[in-house]
């Protein structure tokens, strides 16, 4: 019985933590984004539109336009002692020139890690893809507060 109540405890404690998604409907930020023109690495591309979807709203106080203008570059910092890449690192750039009112703004974001080289090609390429999803989605959080204070 005191295991069972325990757990009632529990379950009430961890229900009513407080926690709210960062763009639950209410807290999104009231903001449209058009895409006018992207160019760049089309994973990150890809990325980028999905997340800037799910935060453009049709309710919208603030209209944007932008272009994106995106790269990764995967570089070698450090080889083995037989001349194989054991450290890499990953570097995304984002470029956008934010068009709002006949004003131009450019904004640029970069994110970068350092990983080890994976002998498991499946698991290093999944790794980077993870990698991937990450920097877009802080470049996104940056982009969204970069326009609320314009």
């Amino acid at each position: 019985m005191k295991k069972i109540s325990l757990l009632i405890i529990v379950i009430l404690l961890i229900s009513n933590c407080g926690y709210t998604p960062i763009y639950h409907n209410e807290n999104n930020p009231k903001i449209k984004i058009n895409i006018i023109n992207i160019q760049g690495d089309k994973k990150i591309n890809n990325l980028l539109i999905s997340n800037i979807k799910k935060v453009s709203r049709s309710d919208f106080e603030k209209e944007f336009d932008i272009k994106i203008n995106t790269s990764f570059n995967k570089i070698i910092i450090a080889k083995d002692t037989k001349g194989v890449a054991s450290d890499y690192q990953l570097k995304v750039i984002s470029t956008f020139e934010i068009l709002k009112d006949n004003e131009k703004k450019i904004i640029s974001f970069q994110e970068q890690i350092n990983i080890k080289h994976n002998s498991n090609l499946f698991e290093q390429k999944k790794y980077e893809n993870s990698i991937k999803i990450t920097f877009t989605k802080s470049i996104i959080d940056k982009l969204i507060k970069e326009l609320l204070i314009s």
